[in-house]
């Protein structure tokens, strides 16, 4: 299970939790049980359409810290991957800046990110080169109201925290499949 995995690994974990009907027990319970099972918590991301009370409710009853909050996305369609850009940050690089922002008890709204943006058939096709995979995206038509390119000014964060050694995407990847035995 994930529980076991991160007890394993003696790693700390981010929750995610999505807004639906019964999504407060849930997160209540997942985190009650990687509290009682001696996992630590880095923070809380919800997903989906905001839920002020829902959210209020679990980070009051909680106190995990709010990490962010991420659009949920249903599809990927040819023309959403090939232009589709995001700010690529490696998993383990944002752990070092969520230390860091705890340890220094930052207080303050900034990007965390590379400050480049990287297309998403770039992560295909790293990852398919890296797992020798021969497959091919399946697209979808385009959503209205995507959101195509966006990348952050993240000079904030590193003036704040002084991490400037970033990984990039092909290093990330192989890293995580070399961690998996993928």
């Amino acid at each position: 299970t994930m529980l076991d995995m991160a007890k394993n690994w003696e790693t700390e974990v981010v929750v995610v939790s999505r807004n639906y009907l019964g999504s407060i027990n849930h997160t209540l319970l997942t985190l009650k049980i990687l509290q009682d099972s001696g996992v630590k918590v880095l923070g809380l991301i919800f997903n989906g359409e905001p839920n002020p009370s829902t959210e209020d409710v679990i980070l009051k009853t909680t106190k995990v810290p709010l990490l962010g909050r991420i659009k949920e996305e249903y599809a990927f369609t040819k023309d959403l991957i090939t232009a589709y850009s995001r700010d690529y940050i490696f998993i383990y690089d944002l752990i070092e800046i969520i230390k860091t922002i705890c340890e220094k008890k930052i207080s303050t709204n900034a990007n965390v990110s590379t400050n480049k943006e990287i297309n998403i058939m770039e992560i295909f096709t790293v990852l398919k080169e890296k797992l020798f995979y021969q497959l091919e995206p399946k697209f979808e038509p385009v959503r209205d109201g995507e959101v195509e390119k966006i990348y952050l000014d993240n000079k904030k964060i590193k003036n704040l925290t002084g991490f400037n050694n970033f990984t990039s995407l092909e290093k990330g990847i192989e890293e995580i499949i070399n961690s998996q035995n993928l």
